[in-house]
């Protein structure tokens, strides 16, 4: 089968010009050598994937890279599966579909975030998909700022608005705010009408004060005084361990509540917490599509914006990983294909 796409849809010619199923493409699996997932990452062919009937294949235009893109697929390297591709960012064009998918078309724009948190498989020069899990891209949105948007605007959106449920009397902490999570966070936070406290290094404040921030919070200085006990919410994308976390939560009133996105709070940690008199817990994210047609309709109206730190070719994908795992960019870091 050959499918032509649109010329609006930035690819040109036939997707498939020898038979489906002797297709071979790129894609990035984990091995077992290097510390660091960037370092794990080999290029290799596979068979191109074939849609089931409630799937869709993509053929990808961009990825968005994030720290967090490979620790699930760490895990499950490590109980044993063999070809392993990370990732779960993705914008790109439909060119193959299954007899179920009602919403979607073949040569249609889209993006998403692919199964997590299990093993998106976004790495890859053609993704397998659900229809539950993308939706239209805005039109006038680049592939490379749609990749960049799914993990981090719906881990905000649905930890501020659905978990936390903040209002126009909330005081809002985004600690690692610059992020690309936390430069999201502070977007909602402000469409959602929130006072919001911006936290990151120095350097980062001005890009902070042009997204809507408040106040800026340098993250190595003390905490003012001020603010202990003045904070509804924090949402923390910072933190890699416990003790950091609850740190963070000084600035919290009576009750506040303390969102992480990097680990998952344990039992022990969340009763630490309650002690403290605040709630903790992990980063609400549940994939779909609603909320993805939500956050796309904010960006299509440019209430929220996505910000791009750098775009890599896909040759380079573990040097766009080893840069996410620095966590020094403000915004998102995104593979062009």
């Amino acid at each position: 089968m050959i499918i032509y796409l649109n010329k609006d849809r930035a690819i040109k010619g036939p997707v498939f010009q020898r038979p489906y199923s002797d297709l071979k493409v790129n894609a990035y699996i984990l091995n077992r050598s290097g510390k660091r997932i960037s370092q794990q990452l080999v290029c290799t062919d596979i068979d191109i994937p074939s849609p089931q009937c409630d799937e869709v294949l993509i053929k990808t235009m961009a990825i968005g890279i994030a720290p967090l893109s490979a620790r699930v697929g760490r895990e499950d390297w490590q109980s044993g599966s063999q070809t392993l591709i990370p990732g779960w960012n993705i914008a790109g064009v439909i060119v193959k579909k299954g007899t179920d998918i009602s919403t979607l078309d073949l040569g249609e724009a889209v993006f998403g975030l692919v199964d997590f948190p299990g093993s998106g498989k976004t790495y890859a020069e053609y993704v397998i998909a659900k229809e539950r899990h993308l939706t239209g891209k805005p039109g006038h949105l680049s592939f490379e700022e749609a990749a960049s948007a799914p993990l981090g605007s719906l881990f905000a959106w649905q930890s501020l608005f659905y978990d936390a449920k903040i209002n126009g009397k909330s005081k809002v902490m985004i600690r690692g705010a610059a992020g690309c999570i936390g430069h999201f966070g502070v977007q909602i936070a402000r469409y959602l009408g929130a006072h919001v406290i911006a936290s990151a290094s120095a350097y980062k404040s001005k890009f902070l004060a042009q997204l809507g921030a408040d106040g800026f919070l340098n993250q190595y200085a003390p905490v003012p005084g001020k603010l202990c006990g003045a904070i509804d919410v924090v949402l923390d994308d910072i933190s890699t361990s416990t003790g950091q976390a609850l740190r963070s939560a000084a600035v919290l009133k009576p009750g506040g509540r303390l969102i992480v996105t990097r680990f998952a709070l344990n039992a022990e940690a969340v009763e630490q917490a309650r002690e403290m008199g605040i709630i903790a817990g992990p980063a609400y994210l549940h994939p779909n599509s609603d909320d993805l047609r939500l956050v796309a309709n904010l960006m299509a109206r440019g209430d929220i914006r996505p910000f791009i730190s750098a775009v890599f070719p896909f040759d380079k994908l573990p040097l766009a990983q080893r840069r996410a795992e620095i966590g020094r960019s403000s915004g998102a870091i995104v593979v062009r294909l």
